[in-house]
């Protein structure tokens, strides 16, 4: 089987500049310091903010210490608190005075008068200011320099909001870091908009070792069975291969097992004593390949690995660059196989120059934040609401637990109502730690009870790759006459349905709001442009109509590094809603730019129906003909009807 296309990128190292880390922060060891951690270091101390893209193993935070630490006490500000736990241990190594400033944590005031560095999460940090709490006095009153770690986690709205707070907080030196930023000097720009502070972009290159990519598009699973096979025979090299679920990874391994060859699975869900079994044979070189899905992507040494196979890519980049790290760690070349089971990765993977810039150079994980945008505000000012939630205008609760309807095991906190209906609906499958679950049903009072899905009637399905796609309705709550602007959109659950992978037909439906009691929808404040077509009462041009809104949203996300799933559309009769979810940055985009980019994709011959966007089934049940003449004329009509209709959106032509 031969790939589609190869990549071949040397490796790299940071430039180092002679001098120690210990000469700017006596905490930090005597290592090297790197050009860029001394740049940081300058641009800080001469009074700018300062944005930091550096690749992994680069030091940020060593860099951010080095730079801040004159000002101390200094606020670390990391997305999740799962993070903000990891990080308090590389505090501690240093001998820092440590503390972490959430609501898990109990009496932290009492201890955060003698901290050197307080640890906290956006949220937090939002709740506080909103009451002017006990936080939010010591941040704007005692913290010398604040650190954004991770800024490409956030998507549009809390961007914009986490600007918002930067704002609140101008009168203190900032420091951003990440290892991916898409546009980064456009960040920069936005950042000293709205702190009035110059911001000064560092550059810096993370380790990594010379890598080979090899993209294989379509495989079916025999193919996929025989490439691996050879790998796991292979006596030079070991492999890890990151699978799209627990079943996957144990249906691959146990029928490379039954052909003799030395491969094993590990996730999650196996008993702690086989998970190191198996890990303890990976190092003595017993084993040649493991199947897994994302145990394997941090803190395990399991000794010198040559090569990764990625099934299908992560869409956050972070998370590839995580599994990428496994390979080559002691600067040895290594082999990355990357191949396509659905129509994402198709889209990532159709050329190595697309792979290259959207991935490997972090294109689509650019920081939809805009200084002028209306959601870019102040605690003091913005609406009430919290950081990640949205104004409560729903049925339901405001957040969600996934909860183990058999074990009680809590498996997820924090899902928002918008996500329940969209991805959490009855019968739609999820991953957690390894493992494939499938939700049985919603408690509108805030919980979403699972099961195991390889223990429902549609066993052999997920076991043979099958997925879930949740169907939804969409109506905009006060859009007549058809028009555009900011406004509240409901979407609501339709149905549920089993779809087979890549080169199948059919489907199977699971769940539906005719044999479900419990209504699932939501109320959210949204960008929106809805018109009418007479046309698309016609089947094939209502089909075109879905393939040029397709295409659309891909150029967004080459043209601007705009996430798929934030622009959303929706057609139905003979009306058609384009809208943000939940409003952020929408009538900002460079439409014109992604109109450009659709136009090319369609035009470079790309099949029609790859362009389609993961989880958005077309209208109809048959495979849709469409030309891609039909899609570039839809594409010019849509051109000329939002480019006419978005600046009632902000008022501006």
């Amino acid at each position: 089987m031969e790939p589609a296309w190869t990549l071949e990128r040397p490796g790299e190292r940071p430039e180092p500049t002679g001098e120690p880390l210990s000469r700017f922060c006596p905490r930090l060891p005597d290592h090297e310091a790197y050009v860029h951690q001394v740049e940081t270091v300058e641009a800080f101390r001469e009074g700018c903010n300062v944005l930091l893209v550096a690749g992994t193993g680069a030091g940020k935070t060593e860099a951010a210490l080095a730079a801040a630490w004159e000002e101390r006490p200094i606020l670390f500000v990391y997305p999740t608190k799962p993070l903000t736990r990891d990080q308090e241990g590389r505090f501690r190594k240093y001998g820092i005075k440590v503390v972490i400033a959430d609501g898990d944590h109990d009496e932290w005031w009492v201890e955060i008068g003698e901290a050197e560095v307080v640890l906290t999460n956006p949220h937090m940090l939002w709740v506080h200011a909103r009451r002017c709490l006990s936080l939010w006095r010591f941040v704007t009153s005692s913290v010398g320099a604040i650190v954004w770690d991770e800024v490409h986690f956030y998507d549009p709205r809390r961007a914009n909001k986490l600007l918002g707070l930067a704002k609140a907080l101008r009168h203190v030196p900032q420091i951003f870091m990440s290892a991916t930023v898409g546009k980064p000097e456009r960040l920069a720009r936005e950042i000293e908009r709205a702190t009035g502070r110059r911001t000064v972009l560092v550059r810096g290159k993370g380790i990594s070792a010379p890598r080979v990519y090899k993209a294989f598009d379509r495989t079916v699973e025999e193919d996929l069975l025989a490439m691996l096979a050879d790998f796991a025979s292979d006596p030079r090299v070991r492999t890890i291969v990151y699978a799209r679920g627990r079943s996957q990874a144990e249906r691959l391994a146990r029928s490379l097992r039954e052909e003799g060859l030395p491969a094993a699975y590990h996730h999650g869900a196996l008993p702690a004593e086989e998970r190191e079994e198996v890990e303890e044979g990976f190092r003595r070189g017993d084993l040649r390949l493991i199947v897994t899905v994302k145990t394997l992507e941090v803190g395990i040494d399991v000794g010198d690995v040559g090569r990764i196979v990625h099934l299908g890519l992560p869409p956050r980049v972070s998370d590839f660059r995580q599994r990428e790290g496994r390979a080559g760690r002691r600067g040895e070349p290594a082999e990355s196989i990357l191949v396509a089971l659905d129509s994402w990765s198709s889209f990532v993977l159709e050329s190595p120059e697309r792979f290259e810039r959207l991935y490997l150079e972090g294109e689509l994980e650019a920081v939809q934040a805009r200084e002028g945008s209306r959601y870019c505000r102040t605690p003091g000012e913005a609406e009430e609401e919290g950081f990640y939630g949205d104004h409560d205008r729903s049925p339901l609760g405001r957040e969600f637990k996934v909860v183990d309807e058999e074990t009680e095991e809590i498996l997820r906190t924090g899902v928002s109502r918008w996500d329940v209906v969209r991805y959490y609906a009855p019968g739609a499958l999820f991953e957690h730690d390894g493992g494939v679950y499938m939700v049985t049903r919603v408690d509108p009072e805030g919980v979403v009870f699972v099961r195991d899905a390889l223990e429902t009637r549609y066993r052999w399905e997920v076991e043979s790759g099958w997925w879930s796609v949740v169907i939804t309705g969409v109506r905009v709550m006060d859009a007549r006459p058809p028009s555009a602007g900011v406004g509240w959109v409901e979407e609501f659950w339709s149905e549920t349905r089993l779809v087979p992978p890549p080169g199948r037909r059919g489907s199977i439906e699971v769940a539906s709001r005719d044999t479900v009691p419990v209504p699932l929808h939501v109320e959210v404040e949204s960008y929106y442009v809805t018109f009418e077509d007479p046309g698309l009462k016609d089947r094939r041009y209502r089909d075109a109509v879905e393939f040029a809104l397709h295409a659309l949203t891909r150029g967004l996300a080459l043209a601007e590094g705009y996430p798929v799933d934030s622009i959303r559309h929706h057609v139905s009769g003979d009306t058609v809603i384009l809208y943000e979810a939940p409003a952020a940055v929408m009538p900002e985009l460079d439409w014109g730019a992604a109109f450009e980019e659709a136009r090319r994709m369609v035009e470079r011959g790309v099949d029609v129906e790859g362009i389609k966007l993961p989880g958005c089934p077309w209208p109809g049940r048959r495979r849709p003909e469409v030309r891609p003449e039909d899609v570039l004329d839809r594409l010019d009509a849509l051109e000329r009807i939002i480019n006419g209709l978005l600046y009632l959106a902000t008022g501006t032509p």
